[in-house]
């Protein structure tokens, strides 16, 4: 009887240190996480208040532990007030232009000042503070990549989704895939990755 009493007690004793010792491997996950060095180092200098001018001079930029430049020769100059497109292939750098303004990666050679300090300078959350930035977020429907875009006009014939697609420069690369423009694309299916499932979305 009294054996039978103490089953529970020592299921829950078993339970309980169960559950401490998950979290104490949680708790050294967190704590390392915590002391990690940040990989960018922050800036001293506050941003001006005030609008300023962000001039962008890149000579050559690749990602870290790559040799490869994904940027070369970005010279420019915004003036508050001012309105700047920028246009590419699929895969030219303008997702990477973006976060070296963010301060997301640093400059390999060359810099971006604003107001004539380099941002490496300042202090990074009130750089990023300032900016508003959206990013893209495209979502392919489970149908096939002629479906997506012609989703807002499901009665567009085959020579309009082709004249679109070719617009947007992605003709060839969907008649890279098996099915061409019959290819089922959609969130859980791999054909479609980063760029090129952006620019189906865009379509």
């Amino acid at each position: 009887m009294y054996l039978g009493q103490m089953i529970w007690p020592m299921l829950a004793l078993a339970w309980m240190f169960n559950i401490v010792e998950r979290g104490s491997a949680a708790y050294s996950r967190i704590n390392a996480l915590l002391n990690e060095q940040p990989a960018m180092v922050d800036g001293q200098l506050s941003p001006m208040h005030q609008k300023g001018t962000l001039a962008v001079d890149i000579k050559a930029f690749h990602y870290p532990k790559q040799q490869v430049d994904v940027l070369k020769n970005i010279h420019f100059t915004l003036s508050p007030g001012e309105m700047l497109g920028i246009c590419g292939m699929t895969g030219a750098g303008k997702s990477t232009l973006l976060a070296l303004i963010q301060r997301l990666y640093d400059v390999s050679e060359g810099d971006i000042r604003f107001q004539s300090v380099p941002l490496y300078q300042l202090k990074l959350d009130e750089w990023r503070g300032r900016l508003a930035v959206v990013n893209q977020t495209p979502f392919l429907f489970s149908d096939t990549i002629a479906g997506n875009i012609a989703l807002g006009r499901p009665d567009a014939t085959k020579e309009e989704i082709e004249a679109v697609a070719k617009i947007a420069n992605i003709h060839d690369d969907i008649l890279n895939l098996p099915e061409g423009y019959l290819t089922q694309v959609g969130e859980k299916r791999g054909h479609a990755l980063g760029g090129t499932k952006a620019t189906y979305f865009h379509c």
